[in-house]
């Protein structure tokens, strides 16, 4: 292809030279007949004005092919970047991923050999079965993260939209977490409901299983990382959007945090050193939230808490 462009601009710029030397002969002689020593000169001129128009053209001509190769290099040069971030993120992400699932099987490796043996008793049997059940949950949990990142990367995620309740879907989820000896009251923290659910029902459009899941992923870090005080869940609402919020007390999130946490394939310091697991929640909220036309924020102090809101339309769309 530039073989034959250049063959193209060869034959154009032979052509084009052809023409203007015939032609302008022509029109000279027509011209001056008869004064030879003029019709020399205007020759001399005529060549001069040949050069200076071939050396602009040449100069257009050079400089858009090195503008063109500098903006193909600089292309090149990001695109080795990225890729090389890609690999670096994705061996990070498969190394933590490795280790967390090579967590729960090694519990269940473990507890499974002991419940075998005979000399166990029938509570060591129960406890050992319910650490099984536990880190069989634990491993089916990562197991489906991982799913979800995947179908969120290639945009397969499956969005359901039909009218919501969000009073209803709100009250669903504390029934979920506060029934028989639930996660507040063993480490001792407030749940605090800032709207009236039972007020006048607030509707929007969107999927009720997927925003349920994203309240969820937010509650459970919420719990997690709160040993103290109160985890508090409410919404505003007007006629564009409803937005969302789980607040905490918890450690909160430092700026460095902040800018990683919703990476799919970045630890930040935030779970480095809880001994919690690699986690993969917030990225998944974050293109649940995208899926859903919405948005997911972030506004957190360390060591004061943290406020997730999830801004969700009123009338929900697919995304195009």
């Amino acid at each position: 292809m530039k073989r034959l462009f250049a063959v193209k601009i060869a034959v154009a710029y032979f052509i084009l030279g052809f023409l203007w030397i015939l032609s302008s002969d022509h029109i000279l002689a027509f011209m001056v007949p008869d004064d030879i020593e003029f019709l020399t000169k205007l020759q001399n001129y005529k060549g001069w004005f040949y050069i200076a128009i071939t050396a602009v053209l040449l100069y257009l001509l050079i400089r858009g092919e090195l503008r063109r190769r500098n903006k193909l290099l600089e292309d090149l040069e990001k695109a080795k970047i990225k890729a090389e971030e890609s690999d670096r993120l994705k061996t990070a992400f498969l190394s933590n991923m490795s280790h967390e699932i090579r967590t729960p099987l090694n519990g269940l490796m473990g507890f499974s050999n002991l419940i075998g043996e005979e000399q166990t008793s029938p509570d060591e049997r129960s406890l050992y079965a319910r650490h099984i059940n536990m880190n069989g949950k634990q491993l089916l949990k990562i197991i489906n993260d991982i799913m979800e990142i995947s179908k969120i990367q290639e945009k397969q995620l499956e969005i359901n939209i039909q009218q919501v309740e969000l009073n209803q879907l709100i009250d669903n989820l504390i029934k979920a977490y506060t029934v028989n000896k639930n996660s507040f009251e063993q480490k001792g923290l407030e749940l605090r409901i800032l709207n009236d659910l039972d007020s006048e029902p607030t509707y929007l459009e969107s999927d009720p299983a997927r925003i349920m899941q994203v309240l969820v992923n937010l509650m459970d870090n919420a719990l997690k990382y709160t040993n103290q005080g109160w985890i508090s869940i409410g919404y505003e609402s007007n006629k564009q959007e409803v937005q969302i919020f789980i607040e905490d007390t918890g450690r909160g999130i430092d700026e460095d945090g902040q800018r990683n946490i919703f990476e799919r394939f970045k630890e930040t310091s935030k779970f480095k050193d809880t001994g919690a697991g690699f986690g993969l929640s917030l990225s998944i909220s974050k293109g649940i939230m995208e899926a859903l036309n919405g948005q997911l924020l972030l506004d957190s102090t360390a060591g004061k808490g943290s406020r997730f809101t999830m801004v969700l339309p009123r009338k929900g769309t697919l995304p195009h």
